[in-house]
């Protein structure tokens, strides 16, 4: 393992993990509903979705297609796992790129 490895695994025990699933507890708690009930719930914003085709969590064909929640959603999917940005730094950065490019 790299410093920065053991750096991040050092946080993480730091923190565990109650910080990174309070998000899910607020979404199932539905304390945002008085907020958010009026939004429109199609996404009006470009939408870039990097997922990995070896990824067999965050599954990339269900969001390859045209959805209804999203105008303008791009995907590009990478021959990596989950950890794109770990596995294909390079590849990530070349995609994010030519993305911001395309919407300025």
């Amino acid at each position: 393992m790299t410093a920065n490895d053991y750096e991040i695994l050092r946080q993480y025990h730091a923190e565990g993990m109650q910080p990174k699933l309070n998000w899910f507890k607020m979404m199932i708690a539905n304390n945002d509903w008085e907020d958010e009930k009026n939004l429109n719930p199609v996404l009006q914003r470009p939408v870039l979705y990097l997922g990995g085709k070896k990824d067999y969590v965050s599954v990339i064909s269900a969001y390859g297609g045209p959805s209804q929640y999203i105008a303008d959603l791009q995907t590009c999917p990478l021959d990596t796992g989950h950890w794109v940005m770990e596995e294909d730094p390079q590849g990530v950065n070349g995609i994010i790129e030519r993305w911001i490019k395309r919407i300025q």
